[in-house]
């Protein structure tokens, strides 16, 4: 199903000094198996890898540049994605609510989106045939996983401007 939202990603929100110091990165493999309640299964329709890797090459990349910088809050990589998987849903769900979906012809404003979340989220966009397509929604998190307002950047984003939002498998 094209019509779903889809993570990119979950990452500590001053990662350089992590990048630079974990030890737990180095050396770092994931081994990507079925695990309990069909995590694999989640993760490979709410995850994918869209740069052409394969599901378990991106999921390693995540996690061992990513993941581990959460070791404090996520010990582990079976925590670090069921605690991504539990985000991506609250917001979703938030988004369904106000009836914001994937879709190739609704246009929607930034305002709404922000009411449906209830807080200020990062916006990434793209311009196609005259119509400013959003790409990517940031949202920021404190460690309790309560959302916070991001820091306001709307990169190539005319808010003033609706938006349109494809399906993640629309061609671009």
């Amino acid at each position: 199903d094209p019509g779903h939202w889809t993570i990119h990603g979950l990452w500590p929100n001053s990662p350089q000094e992590c990048y630079e110091t974990s030890r737990a990165r180095q050396g770092c493999k994931l081994h990507v198996h079925g695990g309990r309640g069909g995590l694999v299964e989640k993760m490979k329709k709410k995850w994918p890898s869209l740069k052409g890797w394969s599901y378990e090459q991106f999921w390693e990349h995540e996690y061992c540049k990513h993941g581990t910088c959460c070791d404090d809050i996520l010990p582990g990589p079976t925590e670090y994605f069921k605690g991504a998987l539990e985000l991506y849903e609250s917001i979703v769900y938030k988004l369904q609510a106000a009836n914001i979906t994937p879709s190739n012809d609704k246009q929607y404003r930034f305002e709404d989106v922000e009411r449906a979340l209830s807080y200020k989220p990062k916006f990434w966009c793209k311009e196609v045939n005259g119509k400013q397509i959003l790409q990517q929604l940031g949202v920021s998190v404190r460690k309790s996983f309560d959302f916070t307002d991001g820091n306001g950047r709307h990169s190539r984003c005319r808010t003033y401007k609706p938006f349109y939002l494809l399906p993640s498998q629309h061609n671009l």
